[in-house]
């Protein structure tokens, strides 16, 4: 439910048809040849079709045939989910099912994944506007469907440590920038007096602490690191100062 049938009345065969009464069960009648109908409520319904013919030799002649309609309920779907505007610094949406009268559930959260359970969360990779849409079925195999949108809003945000210790420990090895948000990545790591020892345009890749093979001294490095945010599309450059200790 709600549930619309065609009726067609062209398996008869005879006389021409002088009138014909549709009976769909539920209260509701018509006189068309072939009327549609929609029931809203489950139930079976007896369906009858009433035909008056005219016949030179027998007159007015009434056919009557009949059978039934069943329908059955439909689920309601239903999802609610918190937060529905973020930033994808805090990406995380949880999902609640709301549905009623269903055995299954499907989550579609827009960015080509899905969930056989509908109470659960979910964590948006990139800046935008999702559409999560739920579909839920019924032991019948009657369907239902309800659509939420999940905004997820560009932030830029980077953290750069001011010291590293290169020891192959695990331990701070690298001197990378925490970075998100932002495209046209590039760093460069240059001594002192200028030379330039490393640079890479690559977010999660950062200097190791070696030039040529070779791990450097322990001394106090600069770096110079140019980006363009998502949020307002600026140009950002920045300079400042990191010690490799050995």
């Amino acid at each position: 439910a709600p549930f619309t049938v065609q009726f067609d009345e062209s398996s008869f065969t005879g006389a021409p048809i002088f009138s014909i009464i549709w009976d769909f069960g539920d209260g509701n009648f018509s006189t068309q040849l072939n009327p549609s109908h929609t029931y809203t409520t489950p139930s079976v319904y007896n369906v009858s079709v009433t035909i008056i013919t005219t016949n030179q030799c027998l007159g007015i002649v009434t056919l009557t045939a009949s059978g039934t309609i069943t329908v059955h309920p439909s689920p309601v779907a239903g999802i609610s989910a918190s937060p529905l505007v973020t930033s994808i610094i805090n990406p995380l949406i949880t999902f609640n099912n709301l549905s009623t009268g269903a055995i299954s559930c499907l989550l579609y959260f827009g960015d080509g994944s899905i969930s056989t359970t509908c109470d659960t969360a979910h964590s948006y990779l990139e800046p935008g506007t999702y559409t999560a849409t739920q579909v839920v079925e019924n032991s019948y195999g009657c369907k239902s469907t309800a659509s939420i949108t999940i905004e997820i809003k560009p932030e830029f945000f980077f953290y750069i440590p001011n010291a590293f210790t290169p020891t192959d420990n695990g331990i701070n090895d690298i001197f990378v920038p925490k970075i998100m948000g932002v495209k046209d990545y590039h760093l460069m790591i240059f001594d002192r007096w200028g030379k330039l020892f490393f640079e890479s345009d690559e977010i999660n890749t950062g200097w190791n602490g070696y030039y040529k093979g070779d791990l450097c001294q322990q001394d106090v490095y600069v770096w110079k690191l140019q980006f363009t945010d998502l949020v307002e599309l600026k140009q950002h450059a920045y300079v400042g100062h990191v010690t490799l200790v050995r």
